[in-house]
């Protein structure tokens, strides 16, 4: 039997932030999912809490009554939505935090969170982008720069999805170094394959001068339906840094299910 594993969605009530909670709610069964509900408040009057403490005990009795084989549970907490995630992350265990692109939400993302993922020990975030449908799971599309460090991250992401989707591990090539990078990728592929038991992986190389237009053919060419961006050795974040990657990550509007890795 596999681990269950501990899901943590911000709800902001006062936007359309259920759409991240259905998607949690609808693949809870087949990942093993357990869903913790979180409702951050900042106007600390007792009438304001009492009325938050409402709202999510209401939400609650929906979701059990919809999904009764999902384990859930939810608490309001005093304090801005970033606050309060990064203060759960480190008094609490959680696996996976999923959240929107979008108000406060689209705010800590864009902004922070890769930032973070490389200065401190973040929990793992799926970012669902606003403007386009959700897909259902298939495949996984981990982007790779041939770091030893990532092999942890795509076991990760395995362990995450209860090794039930499919993964494509891709790197993207400056024009002309397609070669190299198939060389590199071969070498790679042995690595992984030696550390990771899953059979359903397979290796790709795209050439484009830009990560961005990479990753699109990527997701394109695999039909990759959640895209995973791993942040690695602090020296090698400060070469992506130096050619945009971060700035291009940070800057676009999310169009596929990103999941934001930390890797050590």
């Amino acid at each position: 039997m596999t681990l269950e594993k501990k899901i943590l969605v911000p709800l902001d009530v006062s936007v359309k932030t259920f759409r991240e909670l259905q998607f949690v709610l609808k693949n809870a069964p087949l990942f093993n999912w357990s869903v913790f509900i979180i409702v951050p408040f900042e106007n600390d009057q007792p009438d304001n809490k009492e009325n938050v403490d409402q709202q999510l005990e209401g939400i609650i009795d929906q979701v059990k009554r919809d999904f009764p084989l999902v384990e859930v549970r939810g608490e309001a907490i005093q304090g801005s939505m970033l606050q309060v995630i990064l203060d759960l992350n480190t008094s609490e265990h959680i696996d996976l935090v999923v959240s929107g692109q979008y108000a406060d939400i689209s705010h800590y993302t864009t902004r922070n969170i890769m930032e973070g993922l490389v200065e401190e020990c973040y929990m793992p975030i799926l970012v669902l982008p606003e403007s386009k449908p959700i897909p259902d799971l298939h495949r996984i599309g981990v982007m790779t720069s041939f770091h030893e460090d990532e092999i942890e991250s795509i076991k990760l992401v395995e362990q995450l999805f209860d090794g039930k989707l499919f993964i494509t591990v891709f790197h993207i090539a400056n024009e002309g170094e397609k070669d190299i990078a198939l060389e590199r990728m071969h070498e790679w592929e042995l690595d992984v394959r030696g550390n990771i038991k899953k059979v359903d992986i397979d290796f790709l190389v795209i050439e484009a001068n830009r990560v961005i237009d990479g990753v699109a053919s990527a997701i394109t060419e695999k039909g990759i339906d959640i895209l995973v961006v791993t942040s690695i050795a602090e020296t090698f974040v400060k070469r992506i840094i130096s050619r945009n990657y971060f700035k291009e990550f940070a800057q676009s509007q999310l169009s596929q299910p990103t999941l934001f890795v930390r890797c050590d």
